[in-house]
C-alpha cells in the first residue's frame, strides 16, 4: 500500500469517526427531545442542539439558519440511528459518509470537510430511491 492509499485510508477513518460522534449526540439529542419536550422550554432545548452543532458542523453549516433552530424537530424513529454504510474519499479535505435513508433502501450522504485540522459536517444529499440523483439538503 502506498503512502497516498494509507493517508486516504486515516482520512477517511477520521472522517467517519467524526461523523459517528455526530450522529451519536444527534440521536441522544433526539432521545432527550422525546423524554423531555413538555419538561424543558424552548430555549433549553435550542441550547441543546446548537452546543452539538457548534462542535460538529462546518462554519459554512454554522452559518446558515438551521431549521431545527425554529422547529427543533427530531425524528421517530431517531433520524441519526441507522449505521454508516461506507465512507469516501472525494478531496484529501472532502469526504462522504453515507448512511441509510427513507423506507425502500434510499441512501444519504454527509459532506465531512477537514476544518481547523478536525472533521466537520458541511451539508447532506439525499437519493431516496437510488437512482444515482442527489438533492442537497443545507440543512443538517
Amino acid at each position: 500500500m502506498s503512502q497516498d492509499d494509507q493517508l486516504n485510508d486515516q482520512d477517511a477513518a477520521g472522517a467517519g469517526a467524526a461523523a459517528q460522534n455526530f450522529f451519536d449526540e444527534m440521536r441522544r439529542w433526539e432521545e432527550w427531545m422525546e423524554s423531555c419536550r413538555r419538561d424543558t422550554t424552548h430555549a433549553e432545548q435550542l441550547a441543546a442542539v446548537k452546543t452539538v452543532f457548534n462542535k460538529y458542523l462546518a462554519k459554512r453549516a454554522l452559518a446558515r439558519h438551521q431549521s431545527r433552530y425554529e422547529a427543533l424537530c427530531f425524528g421517530t424513529p431517531p433520524e441519526f440511528g441507522g449505521p454508516i454504510l461506507r465512507v469516501e474519499q472525494e478531496t484529501p479535505g472532502k469526504c462522504w459518509v453515507y448512511v441509510p435513508e427513507g423506507l425502500i433502501g434510499g441512501e444519504a450522504r454527509y459532506a465531512m470537510v477537514r476544518e481547523d485540522g478536525a472533521w466537520k459536517a458541511a451539508f447532506k444529499e439525499v437519493d431516496v430511491a437510488l437512482t444515482g440523483k442527489w438533492k442537497r439538503w443545507l440543512d443538517l
